[in-house]
């Protein structure tokens, strides 16, 4: 029997198989963003190759397949979620507006452009309901705003209404009765009670809001991958990563989709500690390098920390979640000159399609990796253990015509130039990471992962004056493996 864990990134999904004798194969697929679970499908293929098999012949004698994704993180980041519509107390249309306003970082600039709001104010449609504070009954439900909410929202094209009352954490029967009264209309209806049963108005619909937003993105990808495994003859247990670095039901994931945002890098850490305590470290900070981005965290004593103050672009997610901290700094990030020729690494990324230039797919970006491969860091006859044949000539034409005629120097000093930057964006943001938590880099050891993670660890490392570095052997499936270590996990909330 096997066990197969799979993390399907921004630029390539990754693949770990484990096998009866708890001997480990690896494999490496280019994401397909529209479809990630042809890109698992075609992963769990490469690991068939490895063992002569076909397959439908690896599925059909697979006992757990763990899935990690940032399909919901992408989906929210590139704004293609739902149309959602908010059903609120009367009266509270604007806690959006309030919450956002000191969610932002520079709430005293008064230049400071508006935020961008999931549910716009002409989606939120009062409901007459009041629940106090105690979790009594103050005005009961006024089932005819509901009916009236609900034709407004299906003339706008509303695809998931989410429903936040005052006070549903400490009774939720006014949300649950909306629920009920539209689930002919509407039955995905997300409810923030259900989503997130704690205080504080503005986390509880903030986080009710993503969970709608991607609910249907998520359903359908699940629904997808599961008929795919069908096909394919798997019988065994289905399990996805969640941002609390556990693992859960697809069931679980489609009731509560906010599970899902930060599902990949949360394993991360999960590696990292179970490292940590083999090389008899203290302290270790985790940086995990792929393709599009480079996750980090911090474990001080080896503790995996977590956090409700999740931020996915301009918005929030406070279910609690593995304190990992994210940069746009990866091997597919993008090299450009700004209009006072001052150079940039980053966030924009060349992803898998088309991807670096030296993939000879079309890419005319000068990236990290590209920069790599002219500096002689990366084989271009043995990338992804001679998969993929780079073309060096390629790379070094785009950094010469982009980055090194422009600035006036030679192809590889403009490369290192490249690789150097984006050393330093990593640098830089684990000492900010470091700081805010009152901790000294100094003091802690690097575990590093991801493909591009080992070619500038000790770079990074010299720049913090981080003494150890750690790259393990299965750096480039770095999550993956990690996932392959979490356990179910379970967040309750009581209220007395």
């Amino acid at each position: 029997m096997f066990e197969i864990v799979i993390d399907t990134g921004g630029t390539f999904t990754d693949a770990v198989l484990i096998d009866a004798e708890r001997k480990i194969s690896t494999a490496k697929f280019p994401t397909n963003v529209a479809d990630p679970s042809e890109s698992i499908m075609g992963a769990i293929g490469l690991l068939a190759q490895q063992h002569h098999l076909a397959a439908e012949e690896l599925l059909a004698t697979t006992k757990t397949l763990v899935i990690g994704t940032t399909l919901s993180t992408n989906a929210i980041l590139e704004k293609k979620g739902a149309k959602c519509c908010l059903f609120h107390t009367k009266g509270f249309r604007d806690i959006p507006e309030l919450g956002s306003k000191l969610w932002q970082r520079d709430i005293y600039n008064l230049k400071a452009p508006p935020p961008d709001y999931l549910i716009p104010r002409r989606l939120r449609f009062g409901i007459e309901e009041r629940m106090q504070y105690d979790g009594q009954v103050l005005t009961p439900l006024k089932k005819d705003d509901v009916k009236e909410a609900v034709k407004k929202a299906k003339a706008q094209g509303v695809e998931v209404p989410v429903v936040c009352f005052l006070h549903s954490y400490l009774n939720p029967a006014h949300e649950e009765e909306v629920a009920s009264l539209i689930k002919e209309d509407y039955p995905d209806t997300v409810l923030s009670s259900h989503i997130l049963r704690r205080w504080m108005e503005y986390d509880r619909l903030s986080t009710a809001e993503l969970a709608g937003y991607v609910k249907p993105v998520t359903a359908r990808f699940l629904r997808t991958l599961a008929t795919r495994m069908k096909n394919a003859r798997f019988t065994g247990t289905s399990l996805l990563v969640t941002c609390a670095g556990g693992v859960a039901s697809p069931e679980v994931v489609i009731d509560n989709p906010t599970l899902l945002i930060g599902s990949g890098p949360a394993a991360g850490p999960l590696l990292g500690q179970f490292l940590g305590k083999l090389a008899g470290y203290e302290n270790v900070v985790v940086l995990d390098m792929g393709g599009t981005s480079s996750d980090l965290s911090m474990l001080p004593g080896l503790k995996i920390t977590t956090t409700t103050q999740m931020k996915i672009g301009e918005y929030k997610n406070a279910s609690e979640s593995v304190d990992v901290a994210s940069i746009g700094a990866g091997g597919g990030s993008i090299a450009r000159l700004d209009e006072r020729t001052m150079l940039y690494v980053g966030p924009e990324s060349a992803g898998a399609d088309p991807g670096p230039a030296c993939y000879g797919k079309g890419g005319q970006s000068p990236t990290v990796t590209d920069a790599d491969v002219v500096l002689g860091r990366i084989p271009a006859d043995y990338f992804l253990g001679g998969a993929i044949q780079l073309d060096r000539a390629v790379a070094e034409k785009v950094i010469t015509e982009k980055v090194a005629k422009p600035l006036g120097i030679s192809t590889p000093e403009a490369a290192h130039a490249i690789a150097s930057l984006v050393e330093d964006n990593m640098a830089t943001e684990i000492f900010l990471v470091s700081v805010r938590k009152g901790l000294d880099p100094r003091t802690f050891s690097l575990v590093v992962g991801g493909g591009a993670g080992p070619v500038h660890a000790v770079a990074v490392a010299a720049k913090l004056g981080i003494k150890e570095v750690y790259i393990p052997r299965q750096a480039a499936v770095f999550c993956a493996f990690g996932a392959s270590l979490a356990d179910y996990t379970f967040i309750l909330n009581r209220f007395l």
